[in-house]
């Protein structure tokens, strides 16, 4: 509940003119960091050919029958549809 009430008063503060692209990659950097440091107490063992081998499996069976939005939300949710 915390970490939701953090993100609204966080997107508050935002500018409407802010570039979507340059908070996406704010978020990207702060949840790669935050996943680094809470993964450093960990014991990482490094995937065998059938694990890699299922990941791979189920992110395409996902690409191609799921819907995108769940999928990988920052594509499948565009609100403005640019023509080429």
């Amino acid at each position: 509940m915390l970490r939701i009430v953090a993100r609204d008063l966080a997107t508050r503060c935002l500018s409407p003119a802010a570039p979507a692209l340059g908070i996406a990659l704010i978020t990207s950097v702060a949840l790669t960091t935050a996943a680094g440091l809470a993964g450093t107490g960990e014991d990482w063992n490094p995937l065998g050919p059938a694990e890699a081998a299922v990941l791979l499996v189920f992110g395409v069976m996902a690409m191609r029958t799921g819907e995108i939005g769940f999928v990988q939300p920052a594509s499948g949710t565009s609100s403005k549809i640019r023509s080429p």
